[in-house]
């Protein structure tokens, strides 16, 4: 798709101006994130949920070519059948990075490089729907900037799928172009930017289809196609054809909420945002002049810059920046959840609504319309200037949410490295169940994320459940063996060093004991043990 009033370059010139522009955001992503890029095969922001996410973004690569069908049967939290559904898919993302992960096996790398690829998509679909709205590159480059850099995603890097807003611009794009020129790749381009939307991450999948609901008739008044019945048609027929390709994503979700994992309204007050959240920033220079920082979900200030190049476009309104500026209004109104009345009445009747736990999550796309806004009053002071001059300040509004956003130095963890034990266990040819020792209580699940990110290596079944933590409270004894045997569970992995003090030791000394149990393999910091069936307990010495 080449931008309205661009120049007649040949294809692979339009490829190569694109490449570079996607790259360039990757260099921003790469500063943005600093040190992230000097030590990807190790670096994290925490010890949980990037771990989740890695081993979430793992499984789908490893199981999507194997078995599709029973892509949600994933090997955590056996015996769960659709454990999956417990967490965000993020499908859209793993195909995405699938060829490196593929390539190199080493699945932080291929997490973190995927965190800087959703964070230059981002960039990139911004710049790429200003360009086409604008005619001005530079003027999309400016809004791609505001929109891949802002203070709110320092705070979510832990939440690669929130980072995963690239698809949403080039919805927009496709939704206009379509509207506007009736082509069916235009058609095609909706329904593959909302599946990808809503596959890399749940939220932005549910707030999509909620703001399409402005989107479209805006754009259906704006365009004249109410006069054109066949192009309505096709439209529905993409978001339709969308819709049913997601659906069996969807569905595990679906029958969980009706299992009773919903959550309820009252739940929902205190992740909304108030006024206040869009004044809340971890970035220095914002700090400096008065402003301050308050929870990952509550920095929702868009930045300076971003304020002030809307305000410029606002005092010149027109058919085409009203679209951005409803959909950002109604953003900020769903965002400050059932206090302001919208969230409440999203929650009763817009589907997978109730799944979702943060509302002020909605301030992704409060933050996407001010960058559109942002980029059309570029275009209009860019136009002002000639030469050298107007290249110096389009190069200085490019960089500066770069200067603006900085609430650095960001300190990353390390990824605990993959212990010798797992190159043992994978060897095994038996799909059979693992207990990792110590096991988390219930309310410590994300204790379990170093055991998820290990279990990359072998994608055996990993036995978890609020029933078995309680069933070996006080393991090793009979109700414990019982349950494991009862799972089918056929190795248990004792890591030594993850006790306090000498507990350890005390645990394998107890572990050996155990008649029902067998050693079968010993590391400097694991001990491996095989369940044996229940008569070698009564038949033994």
């Amino acid at each position: 798709m080449s931008p309205r009033g661009a120049s007649s370059d040949g294809r692979p010139a339009r490829v190569a101006r694109e490449a570079g522009c996607l790259f360039a955001y990757f260099l921003g992503a790469a500063i943005f994130t600093f040190p992230l890029v000097l030590e990807l095969n190790r670096a994290v922001t925490d010890l949980a949920d990037p771990l989740i996410n890695t081993w979430a973004i793992s499984w789908v690569i490893h199981q999507l070519p194997r078995d599709p069908l029973h892509l949600f049967q994933a090997n955590v939290l056996y015996p769960h059948p659709a454990s999956l559904a417990f967490f965000d898919h993020m499908v859209g993302i793993a195909l995405l990075v699938a060829p490196i992960e593929l390539v190199f096996r080493q699945p932080v790398a291929t997490h973190n490089v995927a965190l800087l690829l959703s964070i230059a998509l981002s960039g990139y679909g911004v710049s790429r729907l200003v360009r086409d709205l604008s005619g001005s590159a530079a003027a999309g480059a400016v809004a791609g900037s505001i929109f891949a850099f802002a203070p709110y995603r320092l705070g979510q890097l832990s939440h690669i799928q929130l980072q995963a807003a690239g698809f949403i611009p080039l919805l927009y794009l496709c939704l206009s172009r379509y509207l506007e020129q009736g082509r069916r790749r235009h058609a095609a381009g909706v329904a593959l930017c909302l599946w990808f939307t809503s596959a890399s991450c749940g939220y932005y999948g549910v707030f999509t289809w909620i703001l399409l609901g402005v989107a479209v008739p805006y754009e259906a008044i704006r365009t004249g196609v109410f006069r054109r019945p066949r192009r309505l048609l096709g439209l529905g027929l993409a978001l339709t054809l969308s819709a049913l390709a997601y659906f069996p994503l969807a569905l595990p979700y679906i029958r969980r909420s009706q299992e009773g994992f919903g959550r309820s309204l009252e739940r929902m007050v205190r992740p909304s945002a108030d006024m206040k959240s869009y004044l809340r920033t971890r970035g220095h220079l914002h700090q400096a002049v008065g402003l301050k920082p308050a929870g990952a979900e509550e920095n929702l200030f868009p930045g300076f810059l971003a304020l002030g190049l809307a305000a410029i476009a606002l005092l010149q309104p027109s058919r085409l920046s009203g679209l951005y500026l409803a959909v950002g209004a109604a953003a900020v109104w769903a965002s400050m959840g059932p206090a302001a009345g919208l969230y409440s009445f999203l929650f009763r009747f817009g589907p997978g609504v109730s799944a979702l736990r943060v509302p002020a999550r909605f301030g992704i796309y409060v933050l996407f319309a001010l960058s559109v806004l942002a980029g059309l009053a570029t275009a209009k002071v860019l136009g002002r200037l000639r030469g050298r001059q107007r290249s110096l300040v389009a190069t200085a509004l490019a960089l500066f949410p770069l200067v603006e956003s900085f609430g650095g130095p960001i300190v990353y963890d390390r990824a605990p490295g993959l212990p010798s034990v797992y190159g043992w266990l994978a060897a095994r040819p038996e799909p059979a169940p693992v207990v990792e020792l110590p096991m988390p209580a219930c309310d410590e699940f994300r204790r379990n994320a170093v055991y998820m990110l290990w279990s990359t290596a072998h994608f055996k079944p990993l036995a978890f459940s609020c029933q078995l933590a309680a069933e070996l409270e006080r393991f090793p004894d009979e109700a414990g063996m019982n349950a494991l045997r009862r799972l089918g569970v056929r190795w248990v992995i004792l890591h030594r060093n993850l006790y306090l003090r000498a507990r350890g030791e005390q645990m394998e000394r107890a572990l050996n004991r155990e008649r029902g149990l067998k050693q079968v393999h010993r590391t400097d910091y694991e001990t491996v043990y095989e369940v044996t069936p229940q008569s070698s307990r009564a038949g033994g010495p």
